[in-house]
């Protein structure tokens, strides 16, 4: 673009003018012979440095989280405490320079887990929403503290960040042993088979039954009803309004005692050193007992509790990531929106004593 024009003005009162309107505009001038240069935009260049500059950032901040942060999974049954102790972990992956004996001593208890889900429409059955009730204490010495742990609302409790991702159900057994002994009492977690009405699977092992050890293979169905044939059960709703399990009982040799680690929701040795029980099976709702063949004991099926997973993870490198993730944002912007402009303007003298402007 570019204009001209005549004026009366001399060529230093216009380029004297000319200085003064572009700087007030912000622009850059250098005056020179006969003429007035200047240039504006330079925003965008910068921002172009500053969007590769802080590309460099996010990923030194990313290789800082994963070499001195961790992130494991643990499963919390209501009733039950958390101590941020390795031995305590499900899953626990450590960064490469991260050392477990710095874990921070902060533990968490889980009083109540409530699951709410659409009870009638097209959605019948569909988790609305997810609420923990818990405690938690920075260290061992910190006063307790009150949380509501929600999805997309992380606790922040010793550097790290609580996330709450699943839950499932945890009924609660007493097993008696041949002796009327006490071999096992406890909330089990159960697996889900099925997502949409939680179907859950789960076993039960008493190492310490004599004079033989005792296990129980068990599904659970929160709400019990009849299938279309009304020859099997089935679960028709994810709440526990009527909860059943069916047992399956065993004895013989769990294979603890070897030291070998167990997954604790499967049984090893079936058929082998673990024998089935003849007429070992029984449903069982909440509060009753199913005496086991043999007199070799009995299970009671004491009621329901729910258990969530939790997410702990911890990032030194999440803050210097959001920051440079924002400054490259912002870069980007400005070295795209942000032009870059010149401008000149010479000032001669022209015929009749006039003086020529260009533009």
């Amino acid at each position: 673009q570019s204009a001209s024009y005549e004026t009366d003005a001399s060529p230093d009162e216009v380029l004297a003018e000319a200085r003064k309107v572009l700087r007030k505009r912000r622009f850059r001038v250098d005056v020179g012979k006969g003429a007035v240069a200047s240039e504006k935009g330079y925003l965008g260049e910068t921002g172009n440095l500053v969007f590769h500059l802080a590309l460099l950032a996010l990923l030194f901040a990313l290789g800082l989280g994963n070499v001195f942060g961790y992130r494991g999974n643990v499963v919390l049954t209501e009733g039950k405490t958390f101590a941020n102790a390795l031995s305590h972990y499900d899953q626990f992956e450590p960064g490469r320079q991260f050392d477990s004996d710095r874990l921070p001593p902060f533990s968490i208890s889980l009083d109540d887990f409530t699951a709410q889900y659409a009870t009638d429409g097209a959605q019948r059955g569909q988790a609305t929403d997810f609420q923990a009730k818990m405690r938690f204490k920075e260290s061992p010495s910190s006063p307790e503290k009150p949380y509501n742990l929600r999805v997309n609302h992380p606790l922040e409790v010793g550097g790290a960040k609580v996330y709450l991702l699943g839950h499932g159900y945890a009924p609660r057994f007493t097993v008696r042993d041949a002796n009327g002994n006490i071999a096992y009492q406890d909330s089990v977690p159960f697996l889900p088979m099925e997502q949409r009405n939680y179907t859950s699977e789960g076993v039960i092992k008493a190492p310490d039954a004599e004079p033989e050890q005792l296990a129980f293979y068990a599904i659970l169905w929160p709400t019990a009803a009849a299938d279309e044939s009304g020859k099997q059960i089935v679960s028709a709703f994810p709440a526990p309004l009527r909860p059943v399990v069916t047992i399956s009982s065993f004895k013989g040799d769990i294979g603890l005692d070897e030291g070998t680690p167990q997954s604790v929701y499967r049984l090893e040795g079936i058929g082998k050193t673990l024998q089935p029980m003849k007429d070992g099976q029984k449903l069982l709702e909440p509060g009753e007992t199913f005496q086991l063949p043999g007199n070799a004991g009995s299970i009671t099926f004491d009621g329901m509790r729910e258990w969530t997973s939790l997410s702990i993870n911890h990032d030194p490198g999440r803050v210097p990531a959001l920051i440079a993730a924002v400054l490259a944002i912002a870069g980007l912007v400005a070295s795209f929106m942000v032009r870059r402009r010149r401008v000149w303007v010479r000032a001669r003298a022209g015929e009749g004593g006039r003086t020529v402007v260009e533009v």
